[in-house]
């Protein structure tokens, strides 16, 4: 399986390159749960954000990590 880029500057066959055909039911739940987070708790406090209100930021990544957003690529 190639990764990142690769796929463009190397020699690749298709069944190397993940698509989102390939996505599994998991993968769904964590894009769902992602977009969900991004809109509804961070992208209302963008101004906070980039008036470097560093609590917000704080708060938004603790809560990334309860969700489970945080350290995805990690196996349980």
């Amino acid at each position: 399986m190639k990764k990142g880029g690769a796929f463009v500057v190397d020699y690749t066959l298709p069944a190397e390159v993940f698509t989102p055909e390939d996505f599994k039911e998991a993968h769904r739940m964590l894009i769902n749960t992602t977009d969900s987070f991004i809109k509804n708790e961070v992208r209302p406090r963008i101004p906070e954000i980039e008036r470097k209100e560093f609590e917000v930021t704080r708060r938004l990544m603790r809560k990334a990590g309860e969700i489970g957003l945080l350290g995805s690529d990690i196996e349980e």
